[in-house]
């Protein structure tokens, strides 16, 4: 998909909406002319200025022409912001990426014949590798909810749930950066107490972890194997194995999502 017409009006330039953004413009997805952005911060403005897209004054002033309305801020300042402008939104389809906002809410603000998409999204959209989870209500079209699945294809694989699933999947793409990041920082300092400087070690934890997903992708194996394969008996693989276990790495993983999902949970009760 190139260059669509379609107009959408993002409300929020946080760290979400910038990479969703960026990443329309950059891959040609979608005109900047044909994005609309409503930020009040003037720094996050700031952001926006080399991308051609129209930075409006006023939530309205965007709205308006959009056919789309994307909102992008903290869930706990939806409810505030749908009713300060229900009346503009009225016969918009209106997109949420904002982490345990449920399409109820938005239809109880809005009207119950809301037309109301929701995405989970991640950060690497900004770089086209994004994953996403996406789900609608009965409002929207089969037309307008393909329409949204390849525009956000161009930046982010695409994956369609049922919504009682989008506040558990949170825990598996919508943070999940953080925890490979995290693994990626500990490797590091992994590499960096043993002599390894960042310079010389980053290159190959970064191409090693991504050699490994391509094996996981392309290989019909259980992971199970895939460990088993690496790790010969009595060799250094095992020792390292048998430290991650006894540190108990998978259960701080699994753990680490399980309280992803319960924060989640709250956030949703507390909307």
């Amino acid at each position: 998909m190139k260059n669509a017409k379609e107009k959408i009006c993002f409300i929020g330039g946080g760290n979400m909406g910038e990479a969703i953004i960026k990443g329309l413009v950059h891959g040609k997805l979608c005109l900047g002319e044909n994005i609309f952005l409503y930020e009040i911060d003037e720094k996050k403005r700031e952001n926006f200025k080399k991308t051609g897209i129209n930075i409006v004054k006023t939530a309205t002033e965007g709205i308006k022409p959009a056919d789309f309305v994307l909102l992008a801020l903290k869930p706990a300042v939806i409810r505030g912001f749908l009713e300060e402008n229900k009346e503009a939104l009225s016969g918009k389809i209106i997109i949420s990426i904002a982490a345990s906002l449920p399409i109820s809410l938005i239809c109880e603000v809005l009207g119950e014949d809301t037309p109301a998409i929701r995405i989970m999204p991640n950060t690497p959209m900004l770089v086209g590798k994004g994953a996403a989870a996406i789900s609608s209500n009965e409002n929207v079209s089969k037309k307008d909810f393909q329409y949204i699945c390849r525009l956000f294809s161009g930046i982010s694989l695409m994956s369609v749930l049922d919504e009682e699933q989008m506040n558990r999947v949170i825990s598996v793409n919508g943070s999940s950066p953080a925890y490979v990041y995290a693994f990626i920082r500990a490797m590091l300092k992994g590499a960096e107490e043993q002599g390894i400087n960042e310079k010389q070690a980053l290159p190959l934890i970064l191409r090693t972890i991504e050699g490994a997903v391509k094996m996981v992708e392309k290989s019909d194996v259980p992971i199970d194997t895939l460990i088993s394969r690496v790790c010969s008996p009595g060799g250094t693989t095992l020792a390292a194995m048998k430290v991650l276990d006894e540190k108990g790495f998978e259960d701080s993983v699994t753990a680490a999502m399980t309280a992803c999902t319960a924060r989640a949970d709250e956030i949703t009760d507390s909307l």
